[in-house]
């Protein structure tokens, strides 16, 4: 979790020059609901960006998203777009998934 300032430019953020702000606390609660708090005022808040993003460090796998799969979820390596002569790393390549990072505006977070 991050607070960044920066606008949006049609679909694309561009983050303002300066570091993002990290959460100078963290509480968990119940084992899946993290709350964090910054070193923010409220209306400072207005201004920043708030984002939740998957370790970069920790790749994830996962088969393609089929539709009406007639064994089930399961994927064979046939139904991966590979060569002939693929290898462990093609299949790897194939099946890498990139990391997912939200940006959620301020507005929708905290009420008016």
């Amino acid at each position: 979790m991050f607070a960044q300032r920066g606008i949006l430019r049609g679909t694309a953020f561009i983050p303002a020059p300066e570091p993002r702000h990290l959460p100078r606390f963290r509480v968990t609660l119940g084992g899946d609901l993290l709350c964090v708090g910054f070193d923010i005022t409220r209306t400072q808040a207005f201004d920043f960006f708030f984002g939740i993003e998957e370790q970069i460090t920790e790749p994830r796998f996962a088969a393609p998203l089929v539709t009406a799969v007639p064994g089930g979820p399961y994927v064979k390596l046939s139904d991966l777009a590979l060569a002939s002569n693929a290898n462990a790393g093609d299949v790897a390549a194939a099946t890498l998934r990139r990391p997912v990072r939200v940006l959620i505006d301020p507005h929708v977070l905290i009420p008016s």
